[in-house]
């Protein structure tokens, strides 16, 4: 009866030991990376969306296997990763948009140049 008693409260102390399933921060990694994908980072940050998708990939296998811990860590790897990847997306677009800016100022330059007697150097126009 008392072998019984250590195996059970042995076996209940392994199963207290791997925790609970990282479900919460598997569900936030993939929403991560949804925004992400949302946002357009399949086409402007892809190397970094690939490698979120890879460690939820690790992490989903580690909570199949009862790596508890180790899934936790790897969904909050590929949560950090997909948002670095929608940082990479906005800062993406910021550029082509800036870049369209001057490119809209450089012709609107060109444009108040020819329209002046004296170009873009000021004076009379009297």
């Amino acid at each position: 009866m008392r072998a019984k008693a250590i195996i059970a409260g042995t076996l209940l102390l392994a199963a207290c030991a791997r925790g609970e399933p990282p479900t919460t921060q598997l569900a936030v990694a993939q929403a991560a990376i949804d925004a992400a994908v949302s946002a357009g980072a399949t086409e402007r940050a892809p190397e970094t969306l690939t490698m979120a998708r890879d460690k939820l990939s690790e992490a989903n296998q580690a909570a199949a296997t009862g790596k508890y811990a180790d899934a936790r860590r790897w969904a909050e790897e590929a949560e950090i990763d997909a948002k670095l990847a929608s940082a990479e997306t906005r800062t993406s677009f910021a550029k082509a948009d800036l870049r369209s800016a001057e490119q809209s100022n450089t012709l609107l330059k060109h444009e108040i140049e020819r329209g002046s007697p004296t170009g873009a150097k000021g004076g009379d126009r009297e």
